[in-house]
């Protein structure tokens, strides 16, 4: 008989029925495994479009690579056995790729270093890490393996294709963002590695990075917070559908209880077991199992579907406010391109985690409830018509797939023959009316102060 898995569908009580297979390939997809070949339609107009139009500008944001557990496992009876495990993940170059990654370790810190944005020093650390052991929340072989092929496929699209970025001043044409958290570091330096890995340099690129995980932080304002955020985030645990979920929550987690032999307390938060499972079947290890018997497939599912959800308890609500900065500097910086006002860079990268990424897509109101992958990526692209050049569009990708039409800001203004540019003034009259904070107030520092 075949396990059942629940729906996407919060409302709804029932249990979908699906094949063994599908739930781990659900599982995997969240991997993201380096393996994969990396593919995307970014920088890629249709036919009919593609001489029409010139792009200007472009604006990552990314989830870090692969990584090690955050904490020790609380499930397995030999906690040694775990640690051997990872040993051999972040030390040796393993994998298909073992020779670029081996490249990588030798040559990075010679071309990249990591810069606090507040005070703009460079951080003592290297970005080749040496250790024999894996540190736990470090990025391992495979989450380098996969920003060294994205950094290439930007490169072929953006720099190679479409000449985004010339040798001259590269410096001035980027603009590299991560937070203080070391795999997010890690993770930007892979990419840079092999993004400019056709230019030469006068002198090291620079990573700056904040402490915030919105990237609301900037060199003007060092320390930015929202006070009000803190607020709606209490408030909202009493709303009926984040009882709901973390009802059912509960009720998933209870039934791995027997299985370990603790209680629920024993067992700790959903994200930390979410994160002992997802981190083992990313590195096709056994799944813990208890003194008689071990979980199902089907439970490993349950599992996934409460990370999913206690992602939407955690951060729809603050959605709007955590983003509305980043978003709001995005469209400013496309802004001074259309104007002309101004030098601004022309590829942005502001590399975070997943509560970077999950808040972004619930505020932009396209999230599609699942948990976003390793390396997941949101990409804005800013096109200049070549008929007129005083129009401009903007175009926005979610792991390489277009989704400018489902925007709220677009939905009534997209090139209806292809669904793929939407008018760049949609873009700015939206963030300039505040409308996207507009059920908090309608001035974003009032709010917060409030």
């Amino acid at each position: 008989m075949k396990p059942d898995l629940p729906r996407n569908d919060k409302e709804d009580d029932e249990s979908a029925v699906v094949d063994d297979n599908v739930i781990l390939d659900r599982v995997l997809g969240i991997c993201n495994h380096g393996k994969r070949a990396t593919t995307g339609q970014e920088g890629i107009l249709p036919e009919s479009l593609a001489s029409q139009y010139e792009l200007k500008s472009v604006y990552a944001i990314m989830r870090h690579g692969d990584r090690t557990p955050l904490r020790a496992s609380k499930l397995d009876k030999d906690s040694s056995k775990h640690v051997k495990f990872w040993k051999s993940r972040c030390h040796h170059a393993v994998g298909y790729q073992r020779k670029n990654v081996a490249r990588y370790y030798s040559g990075v810190d010679d071309r990249i270093h990591i810069s606090a944005l507040q005070d703009n020093q460079q951080e003592k650390h290297t970005l080749s890490h040496a250790t024999t052991v894996c540190d736990y929340g470090q990025l391992t072989n495979s989450g380098i393996e996969q920003f060294l092929k994205l950094g290439g496929f930007f490169q072929d699209i953006y720099i190679n294709h479409l000449k985004l970025i010339s040798k001259d001043h590269i410096h001035r044409q980027v603009d590299f963002r991560s937070t203080k958290v070391r795999r997010t570091q890690q993770s930007a330096a892979a990419f840079v590695y092999r993004f400019l890995s056709g230019f030469d340099f006068d002198r090291k690129v620079a990573i700056m990075a904040g402490k915030d995980t919105w990237f609301r932080d900037s060199k003007d304002q060092p320390d930015a917070t929202c006070s009000k955020m803190n607020q709606i985030w209490k408030e909202s645990k009493m709303e009926k559908n984040i009882i709901y979920n973390l009802r059912k929550i509960d009720s998933y987690i209870n039934e791995l209880v027997p299985i370990f032999n603790k209680s629920r307390i024993q067992m700790g938060a959903v994200t930390s077991i979410a994160d002992d499972f997802i981190t083992r079947i990313c590195h096709e290890s056994e799944l813990p199992c208890g003194p008689k018997t071990c979980m199902t497939k089907r439970q490993l599912a349950q599992v996934i579907r409460s990370l999913e959800l206690m992602a939407e308890v955690d951060h729809k609500p603050i959605a709007p406010l955590a983003i509305y900065p980043m978003l709001k500097r995005i469209q400013q910086n496309m802004n001074k391109i259309v104007t002309n006002s101004s030098y601004t860079a022309k590829f942005s990268l502001m590399l975070g985690h997943d509560s970077t990424i999950s808040p972004l897509l619930y505020a932009l109101k396209v999230h599609n409830g699942k948990w976003p992958r390793y390396a997941a990526r949101v990409v804005f692209e800013l096109w200049q018509s070549v008929v007129n050049r005083s129009k401009y569009y903007i175009r926005v990708l979610y792991d390489g797939n277009v989704i400018t039409s489902k925007l709220q800001f677009c939905k009534s203004t997209t090139l209806s023959e292809t669904n793929q540019l939407c008018q760049y003034s949609s873009f700015r009259d939206y963030m300039d009316k505040n409308i996207l904070i507009q059920n908090f107030g309608k001035d974003y520092q009032a709010i917060c102060k409030g």
